[in-house]
């Protein structure tokens, strides 16, 4: 029979739906949220080198038989799972760019992406939709372009601080304004 089960955590809802003929019958479905330092690393690892990590949100999800034992879907059967993000998702930040799936290998403690990256919705949900072949933990990621903070001194080793700019890692420096300091001239070096 067709198995189907629904889960809400910190703002993202995740749908599964395993076909009739994936597991066999008295399979039961369990969604459970996942909390931890090692996910957001591993999922860190596996963003494009452009990219950083705004959050996660992760679920372990699993399917029993009747005794307990962990299955994996039949040969040939794939799972549909649907990620459903809010935009009030503890995952999603102002400068969220783009959601993203990946799948841990727990074993291996590394997150494999096994979706493209999504733009993040102005309102409403953001849906992605994953065809699954096995299961573990499942991770929503959220990143935004890396940024590097420049900040600028004058001769006296003193902050200009209305010269400080933030660009994003495909963005240029502007050439920062020569401080103007009373009764002197600068002349160049």
């Amino acid at each position: 029979s067709v198995i189907q089960g629904s889960y809400e955590y910190n703002g993202v809802t995740v749908d599964v739906n395993a076909p009739e003929g994936a597991f066999p019958a008295g399979t039961t479905l369990s969604i459970v949220p996942v909390v931890n330092s090692s996910i957001d690393q591993a999922v860190a690892g596996a963003l494009e080198d452009t990219k950083q990590l705004n959050g996660t949100v992760a679920f372990n999800i699993s399917f029993f038989d009747s005794n307990g034992n962990e299955l994996q879907p039949a040969a040939g059967y794939q799972v549909d799972i649907k990620f459903g993000v809010s935009q009030n998702s503890t995952a999603v930040t102002d400068s969220t760019d783009a959601i993203q799936v990946f799948h841990m290998d727990t074993a291996a403690g590394a997150a494999e992406a096994v979706s493209s990256e999504v733009a993040v919705s102005g309102s409403g949900k953001t849906d992605i939709q994953v065809e699954a072949k096995s299961f573990s933990i499942y991770v929503v990621g959220t990143s935004e372009p890396k940024t590097l903070t420049f900040h600028f001194y004058d001769v006296n080793n003193q902050l200009i601080a209305a010269d400080t700019q933030i660009v994003k890692s495909n963005e240029i420096v502007s050439e920062p304004a020569v401080p103007e300091t009373a009764g002197l001239k600068f002349t160049g070096w």
